[in-house]
């Protein structure tokens, strides 16, 4: 992906600094039909950024910063989880909807990131 798209993107994820969220956390189900099959542009409480690519298998495959990874996501106990091997990158965070953004949260309610839902393989990762 070239750098000045990646960055839009990031920009994008951040315009929205108030962090709102629905009374409850998403269901399994509505967390997998906003990601499966669809990009991802995660923007951690540290600034981290990250963009994959949720394939139906459970893959995601994308960059962070200007490194390439490939690793798994799933849903366990209503939390999206990622296992990014080669980041030492293994996380679950419960997922509440804020308009087009999904907020994520520990499980002790701290916010962790956010993430903006693109339609598709967005940027052919």
């Amino acid at each position: 992906m070239p750098f000045p798209r990646l960055l839009m993107a990031a920009a994008a994820v951040l315009s929205c600094s108030a962090v709102a969220f629905a009374a409850d956390p998403l269901s399994e189900q509505q967390i997998r039909d906003k990601v499966t099959g669809n990009t991802v542009t995660i923007v951690t409480q540290n600034m981290d950024l990250a963009v994959g690519y949720m394939t139906g298998d459970g893959k995601i495959r994308g960059h962070i910063g200007a490194r390439d990874f490939e690793g798994n996501w799933s849903i366990r106990n209503g939390e999206l989880c990622f296992d990014l091997p080669e980041e030492t990158f293994d996380i679950c965070r419960r997922v509440f909807a804020s308009g087009q953004y999904l907020n994520l949260f520990t499980e002790n309610g701290q916010p962790a990131g956010r993430i903006q839902v693109l339609p598709g393989n967005h940027y052919g990762l």
